[in-house]
């Protein structure tokens, strides 16, 4: 499974829809420059943000030096970070039978690093003692049961590059930038315009990201009238994880209570509903490792990719209620992997010809 797919009806119906809106293509320039408004929702942890900034570097205004120098300070506070919770939690599971303790070779160290603050320098003598602790049995066993705890989903992308991030010339790349996290606050948005092949603007997309962790849900409301779509985003992987803010949820429950109480709001009846089910690269790493039924005990399926998909697809789908005045809402699913920009840009292809075919209906012209 790639890291985009979408039902074989959904494919059917985008080619149907591409033939209608090349044949409305005329009349649809006759309409004056039409806005879009989409709004990024989900739960903290989802993939919303790098969503956003892949649309961006796709379509919008490319990300500045200055602004991926920003990201350094991220980067170096996500690798502490990250190799400090292994650091604790090798011995935390070693206290309860787990193989996971650091030879002996490597215990100062161990002591060392779970000491250490997320806001410290990051220098050189430190990328020595996370190489030599990344490398050790024990912490690779650890990671193992990193479901147990909060551990940062690039961690191994930015163990992998931290070579780079304790030197004062390096410029963090987009793909550091994508694989850090910092916590969204507020609203980020970005703006583009899509030409046609004259070079004349059809187009014009406005996307909200607001933050998903609960405490930032309140704002969302100011944003929620005159939305085309609201694109709602579930992380795949997190059917075995708890949130990061509530160690007492599990995220795809989080997700799925959300959703419910999104796409019935009287406000959203005539705005599509696109489900992104994300970080399909993670999720193909648990299966067969990290039971479903475990979590969901109402999971009766075999223990594979496409039973499990299916299975979070009609959960999301029985949150729907039906409406007297109008046909029950429809969900496009996406499978997605946000890290990957050719699977962003297919997406949002998809997504685009959704949208488009819904106005050129509502204008009139199919």
């Amino acid at each position: 499974m790639g890291c985009l797919s979408s039902t074989p009806e959904t494919v059917t119906n985008s080619k149907k829809a591409d033939d209608l809106i090349n044949k409305a293509t005329d009349k649809y320039k006759e309409v004056e420059q039409i806005k879009y408004k989409l709004l990024l929702l989900g739960a903290g942890e989802s993939g919303k943000s790098t969503l956003l900034k892949q649309m961006r570097m796709l379509h919008g205004r490319k990300f500045d030096n200055s602004e991926l120098l920003a990201a350094k300070p991220h980067l170096t506070q996500n690798v502490i970070e990250g190799i400090r919770t292994l650091a604790i939690y090798s011995d935390i599971l070693g206290d309860q039978g787990k193989n996971t303790r650091v030879s002996e070779e490597n215990k100062e160290i161990r002591d060392r690093v779970a000491r250490m603050s997320d806001k410290q320098k990051f220098t050189e003598a430190h990328y020595q003692d996370f190489v030599k602790l990344w490398e050790d049995p024990g912490i690779k066993e650890t990671m193992k049961y990193h479901n147990q705890f909060q551990l940062i989903d690039t961690a191994e992308y930015l163990f992998d590059h931290m070579q780079h991030y304790w030197t004062d010339d390096y410029v963090p790349t987009f793909a550091d930038l994508i694989h850090s996290r910092q916590r969204t606050t507020g609203v980020n948005k970005i703006r583009f315009e899509l030409p046609d092949k004259q070079g004349a603007v059809e187009e014009v997309y406005e996307i909200f990201d607001v933050g998903g962790q609960k405490n930032e849900r309140r704002k969302w409301m100011h944003f929620f009238d005159n939305t085309a779509a609201i694109i709602f985003v579930a992380a795949l992987s997190g059917y075995n994880q708890l949130l990061w803010e509530d160690n007492r949820n599990n995220r795809m429950r989080e997700a799925i209570g959300l959703f419910r109480g999104i796409v019935n709001l009287d406000v959203f009846s005539q705005s599509h509903a696109i489900m992104f089910l994300n970080k399909s690269d993670l999720f193909d790493r648990k299966v067969g490792i990290h039971s479903v039924k475990e979590h969901f005990k109402d999971f009766d399926g075999k223990e594979e990719k496409e039973p499990i998909i299916e299975f979070f697809k009609q959960k999301f789908r029985d949150q729907v209620r039906e409406r007297r005045d109008t046909p029950k809402k429809v969900i496009h699913f996406h499978v997605t992997c946000a890290t990957d920009s050719d699977c962003v840009q297919k997406m949002f292809e998809s997504c685009r010809t959704i949208i488009i075919r819904q106005e050129l209906i509502y204008q009139g012209f199919l």
